[in-house]
């Protein structure tokens, strides 16, 4: 039996060929930016 790690192409063509990948990006950016401000946050908090 032949194991193949990757079949076919990644998720990112897949999105690109749904028209969906700048949309995912921005969500996926928004999300991690949202995030460390959170971390920021807490940090600061916590250091007071």
């Amino acid at each position: 039996m032949t194991e193949h790690k990757n079949i076919g192409s990644n998720f990112d063509a897949f999105l690109a060929e749904e028209g969906e990948l700048d949309e995912v990006t921005a969500v996926a950016v928004k999300r991690v930016v949202v995030w460390q401000l959170g971390e920021s946050i807490k940090e600061e908090v916590s250091s007071e």
